[in-house]
């Protein structure tokens, strides 16, 4: 069963057009210039992991507008991963690389294509605590400093772009896009950790849920849900609260 941190990623972010408002604020502003943003589609990020059960994470293809002498369609690959334990996962870089190798395999391999697309590995997170461990899979080999200068460029190689939302300010998150619903889900996801009661939050937050609310009913809906998991709240509270975002109440 998907936590409810998963579920509020994927509804919200898993819609091409909030993936690229979020997308936008977190790319390389290089890479960002070079996506033909309009051509953002979801492919299947579905994989076994190494456990043994299967992640499912967002994964993005869009066509890379810039540079293309030969004119022919190239494409980029995002892979965007929420991570939500309360502590960094220092392995992390190590799983990217297998995640990217199973996409090289479903979309370059098996289907016969000679180039390879890029691929930009983004984690998002929402610790207890800020991001401390490994960025990089280099920083994870064991083995001695002489050795890895030795092999160079024959090691494989992978850092990732971290997103660690535990230490941005409102005002940051609210700078990366004008679109109210991407806004409030940064700032439910950030805050998902505070001891603070469900009427409590939603009274302090109502103005952002109240512009998401007016954006896109069926996303608000999905805010409010994780906000009643994540704060404790009660069916009774949800019901008291029609005053304040009148339409809280009308699907329930």
């Amino acid at each position: 069963m998907a936590s409810p941190h998963d579920q509020l990623f994927k509804s919200v972010l898993g819609v091409p057009s909030r993936a690229a408002e979020a997308l936008r604020a977190l790319v390389p502003s290089e890479l960002g210039r070079a996506l033909d943003w309009s051509t953002l589609a979801t492919v299947d990020g579905t994989f076994a992991d190494v456990e043994g059960g299967r992640r499912s994470d967002l994964c993005f293809s869009a066509r890379l507008s810039g540079g293309n002498e030969d004119h022919e369609a190239r494409e980029a690959l995002v892979y965007l991963l929420f991570e939500r334990p309360s502590s960094p996962d220092g392995l992390m870089a190590a799983r990217l690389l297998v995640c990217g190798a199973r996409l090289f395999g479903r979309v370059v391999l098996r289907a016969g294509a000679s180039r390879v697309p890029v691929v930009l590995p983004i984690v998002v997170y929402h610790g207890e605590a800020r991001w401390a461990g490994p960025r990089s899979l280099r920083a994870l080999y064991d083995a001695p400093a002489a050795v890895l200068a030795a092999l160079g460029e024959h090691a494989p190689q992978l850092s990732f772009l971290l997103d660690d939302l535990t230490h941005r300010t409102d005002d940051e998150l609210f700078a990366r896009t004008t679109d109210a619903v991407v806004r409030a889900t940064w700032v439910v996801l950030r805050d998902a950790r505070q001891a603070e009661g469900f009427a409590a939050y939603v009274l302090r937050r109502r103005a952002l849920l109240e512009a998401a609310r007016r954006a896109d009913r069926d996303a608000f809906g999905e805010l409010i849900r994780y906000l009643l998991r994540t704060h404790e709240g009660t069916t009774r509270e949800y019901r008291e609260l029609g005053h304040v975002l009148p339409s809280t109440t009308e699907d329930d």
